[in-house]
């Protein structure tokens, strides 16, 4: 059953966001986690979706977000980089640069990010796109309380489409 959710969704991608420039903890990305940096958990973690085409790490176009392309060049994720200070364009491009129709976006500082709920959000957006009444309006979650799941922030994403996104970034 979800594997026919994949072929009607097309071309979906999640997409990380990770940068070294946090202005509350700078290099958090590239900071240990048993024995490996966090971004690296948070890749190898989402890549176990069974419901999206591919993953992709977003970050920026400076020289201190090297690191994080080559933790992700070890884990086969292609990385898109643009500028820092556009986040939103950032964000569009890299969605652009592979084709994506639908987008999953992951905070790259969730080393915790379930699999499974990345498949239950992909899932449910499905079902709802399936009803007709949302089409490229449609953004689900599945974090945090407001989805009455109880789940402690860090565990699900965010997902819309393409289409919605390039009108945001307008």
């Amino acid at each position: 059953m979800l594997g026919n959710n994949i072929i009607e969704l097309g071309r979906t991608v999640a997409i990380v966001q990770a940068r070294m420039g946090s202005s509350r903890l700078p290099g958090k990305m590239m900071m240990g986690l048993c024995g490996k940096p966090l971004l690296y958990w948070v890749l190898s973690r989402v890549k176990k979706s069974t419901l999206i085409g591919s993953v992709l790490l977003a970050t920026s176009d400076k020289a201190e977000d090297d690191p994080l392309e080559e933790v992700a060049f070890q884990l086969h994720v292609p990385v898109f980089r643009g500028s820092e200070n556009d986040v939103l364009g950032r964000f569009r491009k890299a969605a652009k640069s592979v084709s994506a129709e639908k987008i999953i976006r992951i905070c790259g500082d969730n080393p915790l990010i379930a699999p499974e709920e990345i498949d239950r959000l992909v899932a449910s957006y499905s079902s709802i796109l399936k009803q007709g009444n949302c089409s490229e309006r449609l953004y689900a979650f599945n974090y945090g309380p407001q989805m009455g799941n109880n789940y402690p922030d860090g565990l699900g994403g965010e997902m819309f489409s393409f289409k919605l996104l390039q009108k945001l970034d307008k």
